[in-house]
């Protein structure tokens, strides 16, 4: 090849370099200049001839490998050809150099090779085959390229930090197949032996490090601690009995690592409350351990498997290794210049280890500071998919709270204030945005007085279950003159109200017309048949509910009657409570014909998902539907969908339905009704109508409960009004939404039960009045 040739592939090799800077600059913005890198490697490639000097092939092959894995790995906008193509030109250019190449050089490219096997190895574990190969070619090439470097020796720095480099991506390598194997087979399953070796690469790394001048050795330490946390949690899992003194060498090691991070960080380093978690962490793995330990002495007092050594720690323990995790993590809390995210985690934890120690008065000052931090994570400027995110890592924050202040012996309506300020944080910035104003009367701590307030139409009672135990749920009874909380029974607890939500969600017992009848529910994630629950059964759940919480209720309101009814039924509101909120409270009872012990023989029943909600749906200005002075009729749309496109979706029976509307309000309203409509034209319906009746199928969704949605559409085009949808849009004259649809009030997501966010409660930020 002519000179020319040469310098035309050297150009296109130097301008495809500047592009990859640039686009490094700013990953975000710059995704074209990556394009740009592509298209200039590949063309200098191209022009590449069995005569090109080896060297040069090699360069631009292994170049041209380096950008096709940055998009698969950078951009996420990749496929797995890109890794493969980088897989197949790193190869080509680890056999076109040529002996003349530079040992140093040669390692660089075998360890590159070598991560971008560890990409295909990722890329394997979401679904594509071959792990192990690929496992083992990428550690072949780590093997390899430490072995270049042995020939050079370790009398240059420059080499060193090689060494280092090649030995920190060889143990993220074995780490990832540990994890893998984990994920994939659990404990019994993991190969252990992986993450032993990926200590071993971490240590020698460390080792290695500390010998080159200004060369932070953090990143080896913190991560050599995590890797032995993972070995002491494996011991207690696979081996527990019989690892005792490796499990406290391991713990011990740990420990020093994590206890070095923190050393090694600046005190007012944003990373402080991090490291401060972290080595928390091996303190309350250490008080987990000896728990263990105690329970199963308890179980085998005489048993020689147990060691005396064993024995010993466990008798040594008496929470002092718990109070020092707290120690720690009410630290990390308290670190202001670290992010509000990683303070909340360890708040998190503090808060339950002050629950464990049942130190109550410090567990009410980390639930005001975590309440505190989550107000200043939910901004108004953040979406609500952001604030979904946010308070599913952090859940039931409000709830725990209540329950602590609670046991901490603080005032009824105190708890009840932390409750509402912890709950209903995606509803109190909607309103806000929609309202135009702060919410103050109702804020993030309501007021004595309008708590109150709310009770002027009836009694409003709001129930918190929370995990502490038995004897730890609650209903708060407000009332006109005062709010208290009386304690439910103990078999009130999380775990039967889930039972019972899920006995109701699978219950197929329905007539074959009934809309609600549901197929499935989701359960962590997955999937599952739902089975028929017998009526005996749904009655049972009944007389539970009645006998745990309804009538406890009504009997200290003096609302139940023993021989002869009231005049007139009282009105009670049943608001919020996380699951809680999808227990029927009207149904619950016995209900055969000569008794009374039931709610429906004593009140009529309302709900609303939150306080908040409540008394913003009470502050809007009732606005009559007919004017005494007008002859204009009021609106009201039907929106009708007797058939669904898609599949398995049944015929709904909407023409009796909308019959009997038109018969009973046709001589006050003006109907207008739409069949089969679209999502646009559903939307100027609400925007026209004061008042909207939807009979039509409704679905959950899995991952966000801002997606679950009402389905419209007609023929073969499905279109989907979601809870999103119907949040964002702002109606002016709507003020009643009646709801004959299934799911409506449910959620599949029980980390933000105490949120209600669904579709019912989406109406109820549009319409004044909602059924």
């Amino acid at each position: 090849m002519g000179p020319s040739g040469a310098e035309k592939i050297e150009t296109l090799y130097r301008s495809s370099i500047d592009s990859l800077r640039i686009y490094r600059e700013n990953r975000s913005d710059n995704r074209s200049s990556l394009e740009e890198s592509i298209d200039l490697a590949r063309e200098a490639a191209e022009l590449l001839k069995d005569t090109t000097a080896a060297d040069t092939k090699s360069k631009i092959w292994n170049h041209l490998g380096i950008v096709l894995q940055h998009r698969y790995v950078d951009a996420k906008s990749g496929l797995i050809r890109d890794i493969d193509e980088s897989i197949q030109y790193k190869e080509s250019g680890l056999k076109a150099m040529s002996l003349k190449t530079k040992a140093t050089v040669r390692a660089r490219r075998m360890m590159g090779l070598g991560k971008v096997y560890g990409w295909r190895c990722q890329a394997d574990r979401k679904g594509h085959g071959e792990y192990d190969y690929y496992f083992r070619q990428a550690q072949d090439q780590f093997h390899d390229a430490l072995k270049a470097l042995n020939s050079v020796g370790e009398a240059l720095q420059a080499t060193k930090k090689i060494r280092v480099e090649i030995l920190d991506s060889q143990g993220i390598s074995y780490r990832d197949h540990y994890h893998a194997t984990l994920n994939l087979k659990g404990h019994g399953g993991a190969k252990i032996s992986s993450l032993h070796a990926s200590i071993s690469c971490f240590e020698e790394a460390l080792e290695h490090a500390s010998q080159i001048q200004s060369y932070s050795t953090t990143r080896y330490k913190k991560i050599l601690a995590v890797g032995y946390g993972d070995l002491i949690q494996s011991l207690d899992e696979v081996d527990f009995h019989g690892s005792e003194p490796a499990w406290s060498r391991f713990w011990s090691n740990g420990l020093a690592l994590s206890q070095g991070v923190v050393d090694d960080t600046p005190d007012d380093h944003h990373n402080r409350a991090e490291t401060l978690y972290n080595l928390a962490s091996f303190y309350q793995d250490r008080y987990l351990h000896s728990r263990k330990l105690i329970k199963n002495m308890k179980l085998h007092e005489n048993a020689s498997a147990i060691a005396e050594d064993s024995k010993l720690v466990a008798k040594e323990l008496n929470k002092a290794s718990l109070r020092k995790a707290m120690e720690f993590h009410e630290k990390a809390l308290n670190h202001t210049k670290s992010p509000i995210y990683n303070r909340m985690e360890a708040g998190q934890q503090a808060m339950f280890a002050s629950i464990e120690l049942e130190i109550w008065s410090e567990a009410v000052t980390i639930a005001e500071q975590l309440l505190d931090l989550a107000e200043q994570l939910a901004l108004p400027t953040h979406s609500d998919e952001d604030h979904e995110r946010i308070l599913r890592t952090f859940p039931r924050l409000g709830a725990t709270a209540a329950s602590v202040f609670i046991k901490a012996g603080k005032p009824a309506v105190e708890a009840l204030q932390i409750l509402e300020r912890g709950t209903g944080l995606i509803d109190y910035l909607a309103l806000q945005k929609k309202t135009k104003r702060d919410l103050q009367e109702m804020g993030r701590k309501p007021s004595e007085a309008h708590l109150l307030c709310l009770a002027s139409d009836g009694p409003v009672v709001c129930f918190n279950v929370t995990w502490l135990g038995f004897y730890c749920s609650h209903a708060f009874i407000m009332t006109s003159t005062e709010v208290r909380a009386i304690e439910l029974g103990q078999g009130f607890t999380d775990l039967k109200v889930e039972e019972c939500v899920k006995a109701i969600a699978s219950d197929q017992g329905y007539p074959r017309s009934y809309r609600a009848k549901p197929l499935s529910y989701t359960e962590n994630g997955v999937t599952k048949a739902a089975q028929s629950t017998t009526e005996s059964g749904m009655k049972s759940y009944m007389i539970w509910l009645w006998n745990e919480a309804v009538k406890p209720i009504l009997e200290e309101l003096e609302f139940f009657w023993r021989h002869e009814p009231p005049p007139e039924l009282p009105l009670i509101w049943w608001v919020g409570g996380g699951l809680t909120a999808l227990l029927p409270m009207h149904a619950a009872g016995y209900h055969n014909a000569s008794s009374n012990e039931n709610t429906i023989s004593h009140v009529i029943s309302s709900y609303a998902p939150s306080l908040k909600r409540l008394q913003a749906s009470r502050s809007r200005v009732w606005v009559p539907l007919q004017s005494s002075e007008s002859t204009r009729k009021a609106s009201l749309g039907i929106i009708a969908m007797p058939t669904t496109p898609g599949s398995g979706f049944g015929v709904l029976n909407t023409k009796k339905e909308i019959e009997s509307i038109q018969r009973h309000i046709a001589g006050t309203a003006h109907v207008d009704t739409l069949i089969t409509p679209s999502k646009e034209q559903t939307l100027r319906m609400f925007e026209s109508s004061q008042m909207v009746h939807l009979a039509c199928h409704a679905e959950l969704d899995p991952e966000s409960s801002f997606r679950s949605n009402l389905i419209l559409g007609s023929g073969s085009k499905q279109e989907r009004l979601s809870v999103g949808d119907i949040r964002s849009i702002n109606l002016h004259s709507a003020q009643i939404a009646y709801l004959s649809a299934c799911s409506t009030a449910a959620s599949l997501d029980a980390d933000l039960v105490y949120e209600s966010i669904h579709l019912a409660s989406a109406f109820q930020l549009e319409f004044r009045h909602f059924r």
